[in-house]
């Protein structure tokens, strides 16, 4: 007897065990999807503010600036997207408008508040600092073969970008709720980024690293396409610095002739266009003629790659194209349905 009651406390304790750590893990992933929120009603706070001058956002496109991954690229017109923006969401004036907005100040304040506490401890500062430069390698795609730098070079450059995310995270920590001022700082903190970069990199180097991340969505692409080739089929580095060049001369071509509406993009292919009209009709109808011009541009890259690749590059090439398309396509869809549901019976 005393057997199997020894036995049933085992199991017992190993289920206590068990759900203890299944409660732990989701305390951490509440967490996370706390602060993904505030991050986003963050940038959803700042939206507007990014999008004040076409010629500051066409300037971006022509010569980005440093970027962080993830980041969406915003387009205006001289219809302003921040008042599309400003439309959709709570006035503080409609029933339950300044309910809302507060709510959403204090979920940002609440981050920044978590995110500062991070950052003043040693272990989870040097954590996050790990993590980004993770997602530096990650985002840098075909960096040191791009600038031919040494497996050392290449480290003390990750470093660098590491750290400068880190300085980026206690600006947002710290941020204040006038816009203004936020903005002025984050200025300041770009210009000491890109003075570092040309003090580690020197100022040919440099302007090699400008060139290089002007084409990141490029490279990402070329290490798609090889990942997918066996070694009979492998890509050349003259291929692909071709392909590259080829591909960034239809995305500059292509941005800058939607750049006409307001909208907005991320920052990877197939660069479709969104639109920031309030209306979801409005936005399913310009979803439709967007998908179209995505198409006709995916085109356009596929007659220049046929010049370059061999029939079986090629085919693989169009694959990773119709899959990114595939994407777009499913978005339309989602916007579609919200449209559907948010129209009155």
């Amino acid at each position: 007897m005393r057997a199997p009651i020894i036995a049933l406390a085992g199991i017992a304790a190993g289920l206590g065990f068990a759900c203890a750590y299944l409660a732990s893990e989701l305390a951490v992933e509440r967490g996370r999807s706390e602060d993904e929120a505030a991050r986003r009603h963050d940038l959803e706070i700042r939206v507007p503010e990014l999008q004040q001058k076409r010629s500051r956002i066409e300037g971006h496109i022509a010569n980005p600036p440093l970027p962080a991954a993830g980041l969406l690229r915003m387009v205006q017109s001289s219809k302003s997207a921040g008042a599309n923006l400003a439309q959709a969401a709570p006035s503080a004036h409609e029933p339950g408008g300044a309910d809302a907005q507060g709510a959403i100040a204090d979920r940002v304040r609440a981050y920044r508040s978590r995110l500062a506490r991070r950052l003043q401890d040693p272990a989870a500062r040097e954590l996050l600092r790990s993590r980004q430069k993770i997602e530096a390698r990650r985002y840098h795609v075909g960096l040191a073969g791009a600038m031919h730098l040494t497996p050392d070079e290449e480290g003390r450059l990750l470093d660098l970008l590491a750290d400068q995310e880190i300085m980026g995270m206690e600006l947002s920590s710290r941020s204040p709720d006038e816009p203004s001022v936020g903005r002025n700082a984050g200025h300041d903190l770009q210009r000491q980024n890109q003075q570092e970069l040309m003090t580690l990199l020197g100022p040919e180097r440099y302007q090699q690293y400008k060139d290089y991340q002007h084409s990141i969505p490029e490279q990402a692409q070329i290490a798609a396409l090889r990942a997918r080739l066996d070694e009979t089929n492998a890509l050349t580095d003259d291929q692909a610095a071709r392909l590259v060049a080829a591909m960034r001369e239809e995305r500059d071509r292509y941005l800058s002739e939607r750049a006409v509406g307001s909208g907005v993009y991320q920052s990877t292919y197939p660069f479709t266009l969104y639109s920031l009209d309030a209306d979801p009709a409005t936005q399913v109808t310009s979803g439709e003629s967007q998908i179209k011009a995505t198409q006709a541009f995916l085109g356009r890259i596929h007659d220049r790659a046929a010049a370059l690749l061999t029939d079986e590059q090629l085919r693989r090439f169009a694959e990773l194209q119709e899959e990114q398309l595939v994407t777009s396509r499913e978005t339309l869809q989602r916007m579609r349905e919200g449209a559907a549901e948010t129209k009155p019976p």
